[in-house]
């Protein structure tokens, strides 16, 4: 379900729609997005070496990708800014320095060192500013 939050400070009124991440829950979506100013993004790092709930074949960092995509260069969010947020840092700092499900067996393009968190983050980081088409437009990481 979509949830909504409204909050006041500074004389400034806030709207935060919360769509959640499951592909049933997409479809919802355009509802909320009359006059979006910002869209928040939030993706898990640690999804590198997951894979969705409700299809077991499609990797979830691939998922948030192709959705980062979509939603970025949708024609409702022309002028609206976006803020990548990656979350989950700890366990994903805990799979890269300590066990052996390497970015690289999940990430083909990925050419950077195993064990190194930075390397990784910013590889992932990269990823997802790179499926913004609109070079006028920010993505905030």
């Amino acid at each position: 379900a979509v949830v909504s939050t409204q909050s006041t400070g500074d004389d400034v009124s806030y709207r935060i729609y919360d769509v959640g991440g499951q592909r049933s829950e997409r479809r919802k979506w355009i509802q909320c997005f009359d006059d979006v100013k910002a869209v928040l993004f939030v993706a898990a790092l640690s999804g590198y070496d997951m894979t969705l709930f409700e299809d077991v074949t499609t990797n979830r960092l691939e998922e948030s990708l192709t959705l980062f995509k979509a939603i970025c260069n949708n024609k409702f969010f022309i002028n609206t800014s976006m803020i990548l947020f990656l979350n989950k840092v700890d366990l994903f700092r805990e799979k890269i320095m300590y066990t052996k499900r390497h970015l690289r067996i999940y990430m083909r393009n990925y050419t950077g060192p195993d064990h190194n968190v930075e390397a990784a983050g910013a590889y992932i980081q990269g990823e997802f500013t790179s499926r913004n088409h609109n070079r006028k437009k920010m993505v905030y990481p």
